[in-house]
């Protein structure tokens, strides 16, 4: 039996096994974190809401 990777199982507040669509996210917060540790000055990002919802 070949058991799928489901990113929105139930489970609110544990870490989600798979970041489905966010890319773009990852990739713009990494950035981010790269102009912090050369002291530049970056806009602050918040990320807010249920995991799972688009």
């Amino acid at each position: 039996m070949m058991f799928k990777i489901n990113p929105y199982r139930p489970g609110a507040g544990l870490m989600p096994t798979y970041l489905a669509g966010r890319d773009e996210d990852i990739y713009n917060v990494e950035q981010m974190f790269k102009a912090l540790t050369l002291n530049i000055p970056t806009q602050s990002v918040i990320f807010s809401g249920l995991r799972g919802v688009v």
